[in-house]
């Protein structure tokens, strides 16, 4: 940088002088002179100029190469901050992208599963009707025959009921004997019949 710096006051000095002695050479006098060249007035303002270039250069030469070192530092810290920015958000969306597709696996699964659930419980649901209506048939028939039984029996005592009575009345006329003789032969036809 102290190169640079000086490389500028020389390249500044040699211009100043050459101006100077170019203005002396073609006459720096006042208007009618009849010389052309570079008036005194300009030579003196360029003078003036490179003084305050150098001014300026060597008084804010800091500030400006600091506000420069600054704002590039700046940048490269800021793009630094944006790449690193760009590899969290792209973390993130790959980690939003595998959550994702675990959330629409964990759905799919789900649906199968109740699904197959619900397949389980209808056909469980079908078995436990089945064995019930076969349960109520079979109970039905055995209260059926168990009715039928019963009314079968009911049925034998009125029809032997009956048949005594009019057994009875037919047989008045007969002795204690016969009576008992016709009775034993009723009896085993009747036990027959159950049997």
């Amino acid at each position: 940088m102290r190169q640079r710096t000086s490389l500028f006051a020389i390249v500044c000095s040699i211009v100043g002088v050459s101006i100077i002695a170019w203005a002396e050479t073609h006459g720096g006098g006042g208007h009618g002179d009849g010389h052309t060249g570079i008036p005194k007035v300009v030579m003196y303002q360029a003078i003036n100029f490179f003084i305050f270039a150098a001014i300026i250069f060597f008084g804010a030469k800091n500030k400006v190469v600091s506000l420069f070192r600054q704002r590039s530092e700046d940048f490269f810290r800021q793009a630094r901050e944006a790449e690193q920015r760009k590899k969290e958000l792209e973390f993130q969306k790959a980690d939003l992208e595998r959550r994702f597709s675990e959330l629409k696996s964990m759905r799919e699964q789900s649906i199968m599963r109740a699904e197959l659930e619900a397949q389980q419980w209808v056909s469980t649901e079908k078995e436990r009707a089945l064995i019930e209506a076969n349960n109520i048939a079979k109970d039905s028939e055995t209260l059926l025959r168990a009715e039928e039984q019963k009314q079968m029996e009911h049925l034998r005592q009125e029809v032997l009921e009956m048949s005594m009575v009019s057994a009875e009345e037919n047989l008045g006329g007969l002795g204690g004997e016969e009576k008992a003789k016709v009775n034993r032969q009723f009896n085993a036809r009747l036990e027959g019949a159950n049997v």
